[in-house]
């Protein structure tokens, strides 16, 4: 988190755009020393993104200890909620919770158009898997970001090659 902290003071990206995932288990290397950089890079104007939220060290106590302006729910929680009331209830509920704290809720492993269907039936507000997208390598993502903000008015000179 360091090398994020040098980049951002150096203004080499756009900070507006620029989210840096985080997992809970980041805060057990030294809990200190990792709010101190989120809060200098929260200066800067990064956001944070709590990515696997309710997996492996999953606390509600994070959500006030990090502050993320994005919480990822894990695709544990999404796949299954389209096969049991539970785990849709489950979903709904991390859901509700999210923007009750006025975080925005982004549903991982969204594979298929029914997956998608159902987290914007719970409100959730952004998706992410392969429906949208496969992994891609770094090489191909300036261009795809190029073109998006291609086709974005006004948007032209945002993204910079640093």
């Amino acid at each position: 988190m360091r090398g994020a902290a040098e980049l951002a003071g150096k203004n080499t990206f756009p900070t507006l755009l620029s989210a840096i995932e985080i997992t809970e288990s980041v805060t057990q290397i030294d809990v200190a020393e990792t709010l101190g950089v989120i809060q200098r890079l929260k200066e800067l104007g990064v956001f944070f993104a709590l990515d696997d939220f309710g997996t492996g060290y999953s606390s509600l106590s994070y959500l006030a200890l990090l502050g993320p302006r994005i919480i990822k729910i894990d695709k544990s929680f999404v796949n299954p909620a389209t096969e049991s009331v539970h785990h849709e209830t489950m979903l709904g509920a991390i859901i509700l919770l999210g923007h009750k704290l006025g975080k925005i809720m982004l549903a991982e492993g969204i594979e298929t158009p029914e997956h998608l269907e159902h987290v914007r039936s719970l409100g959730c507000d952004l998706g992410q898997g392969f429906l949208f997208s496969p992994a891609v390598p770094n090489a191909e993502v300036t261009g795809m970001i190029d073109r998006v903000f291609g086709e974005c008015p006004g948007a032209q000179g945002i993204v910079t090659d640093g």
